[in-house]
């Protein structure tokens, strides 16, 4: 997601335009709307009722597999490895409030679709919307379905965020169930670009585990940084703790969990001060400990040329560097 800065002073110019119908709207801007255009379009026109239709449209062997007249972005996509033709996927939606969930039984060939779902709106005329989908299957079958939930007030600016993870049992056809834990009010940390795995090892102690990392760098206290969240009965609680310097500054972004092979897991993270790629690790499945941590013990500080960003290169980093850890 893409912040304005700074986005916590959000002024609107409410301006008069001429009423087109919502595919001629979508055909006159960018095609990567962002967030923000999203904002500007719900406040001037309102929201769309009623998503797409329920089945996907086959063309030129590709799939449109939202088959929406708008624009959706910051797509994500994933599969369940006991049955690979099974497959969840996620996206905002630009001229609607929801989060927009996708779900297929035959590897990809035809896709259905449906909404998750959203806490009421803060304060009066208020109105809130879902973005930066993330989605990961566990062991059972349970897909799990994290975004952000983003309060905006009445022309007045961010209200709020707070994480969202919804879980389905039945593949990603519906989400019956949904948790919503983190509020930020105000200009305090912004919560974003979350990032969702599960332990999905059948031997490991911490099976099933659900974990949802996401920074909160920008605004408030010193607070924020990198937020690691974890569920112990499938996704109907949540507790939160820091991954990097629980007291330090938040002065990181791009949080990346993954699971290693006994249960381990581990987190990596930009630090955009020393531009490094940092990562920290849990034995326990309880990550990480709530005091501060010590240099070059519970932080590991990686330089920006580890292979990638990605979590998976920082575990083939760790292999190769082990004199360092």
């Amino acid at each position: 997601m893409k912040m304005p800065a700074p986005f916590f002073r959000i002024c609107l110019s409410i301006q008069f335009a001429i009423a087109l119908p919502i595919c001629a709207v979508a055909d006159s801007k960018t095609h990567n709307p962002t967030w923000w255009d999203k904002y500007q379009y719900v406040a001037n026109n309102g929201p769309t009722i009623g998503g797409g239709p329920s089945a996907s449209l086959n063309f030129q062997g590709n799939v449109d597999v939202s088959n929406e007249c708008g624009p959706q972005s910051e797509t994500f996509i994933t599969l369940n490895s006991a049955q690979p033709k099974i497959l969840a996927a996620g996206s905002n939606e630009i001229f609607r409030l929801p989060m927009r969930g996708y779900f297929s039984s035959n590897g990809g060939t035809n896709w259905g679709g449906v909404d998750l779902p959203l806490p009421p709106a803060q304060g009066s005329n208020g109105i809130d919307f879902g973005s930066d989908p993330t989605l990961a299957f566990d062991t059972r079958g349970n897909v799990f379905y994290g975004y952000i939930v983003i309060f905006f007030g009445n022309g007045n600016g961010i209200n709020g965020t707070e994480m969202a993870v919804a879980r389905s049992t039945d593949g990603g056809q519906t989400y019956p169930s949904v948790t919503f834990f983190g509020l930020e009010g105000g200009s305090n940390h912004f919560n974003d670009k979350p990032m969702i795995t599960t332990d999905a090892n059948l031997k490991s102690p911490f099976r099933d585990n659900v974990y949802i990392a996401w920074d909160a760098a920008a605004g408030g206290s010193t607070g924020g940084g990198i937020r690691v969240a974890t569920s112990t009965d499938q996704g109907a609680s949540f507790t939160i703790t820091r991954a990097d310097d629980p007291s330090g500054p938040g002065r990181s972004i791009g949080a990346s969990p993954a699971v290693g092979p006994n249960g381990e897991l581990y987190v990596a993270w930009n630090d955009y001060v020393m531009n490094a790629i940092v990562f920290n690790r849990s034995f326990d499945g309880f990550p990480f400990p709530t005091t501060t941590a010590r240099p070059g013990r519970h932080e590991k500080r990686w330089p920006i040329n580890c292979r990638s960003w990605s979590i998976d290169s920082i575990i083939g980093c760790r292999s190769i560097r082990s004199q360092a850890m």
